[in-house]
């Protein structure tokens, strides 16, 4: 089953990116995240080619302001805030 493609309001546009395989299409969204306690503001990007099983893009804030470690045995992703990052 394919993903569905994110409905856009009449001031959103979709936008062109390049990418290592050619081009994709996305809509880029403000998502208010929380992480650890922490609340942030993140860009985020919905692709609108349904040519992948995750739709999301986007690592912008959240790599700058977390250290980040990918546990894939144990299926975990940890998050701890940067001491020397930026106020939130």
């Amino acid at each position: 089953m394919q993903p569905e493609t994110i409905s856009i309001a009449d001031e959103e546009h979709i936008l062109v990116g390049q990418t290592i395989g050619g081009t994709v299409e996305y809509v880029l969204r403000q998502v208010e995240m929380t992480i650890d306690g922490h609340n942030l503001m993140v860009p985020t990007a919905w692709i609108q080619n349904n040519i992948a099983d995750v739709m999301l893009l986007g690592r912008e804030v959240v790599f700058d302001k977390f250290n980040i470690k990918f546990r894939q045995a144990d299926e975990e992703i940890i998050f701890t805030k940067r001491e020397d990052a930026p106020a939130i």
